[in-house]
């Protein structure tokens, strides 16, 4: 409701009430993550453009909830296997981070868009640090 107020179900593309209204989850923990803006900088040149769209899967791992999508980033970020995170989207869309850049990155990208937390509250307990 927050984004297109409370008539969210006019106001709010197709796709996103289609999610609402008849999206059947296949587990008890299923929900509908979607990407609601990409935050431009340099580190995610290209993706701007991508907009309330599903996530699907971070690398090989499928996305149950918001904060399975937490937990699957921060240990894909904190393992030294691998150097970049595949962002798997609807309509075949992929968001490729390069892990370092976006380290360096993250404290500007929050300043520049006047973000106090990069997480929220109750998602904290999903991340862990290495």
């Amino acid at each position: 409701e927050n984004e297109f107020g409370k008539k969210w179900d006019k106001k709010a593309p197709i796709k996103l009430c289609d999610y609402a209204f008849f999206g059947i989850p296949k587990k008890e923990s299923e929900q509908v993550v979607i990407l609601n803006q990409v935050l431009i900088s340099d580190v995610n040149i290209g993706y701007e453009s991508f907009t309330n769209i599903k996530v699907l899967k971070v690398n090989d791992t499928e996305i149950l909830n918001l904060s399975h999508l937490v937990t699957v980033i921060t240990e894909a970020a904190v393992a030294a296997s691998t150097e970049f995170i595949t962002v798997h989207l609807e309509q075949d869309h992929l968001i490729i981070i390069d892990i370092n850049q976006a380290r360096e990155k993250h404290a500007e990208i929050l300043r520049q868009n006047n973000i106090p937390s990069d997480i929220s509250d109750d998602l904290k307990k999903h991340v862990q640090t290495g």
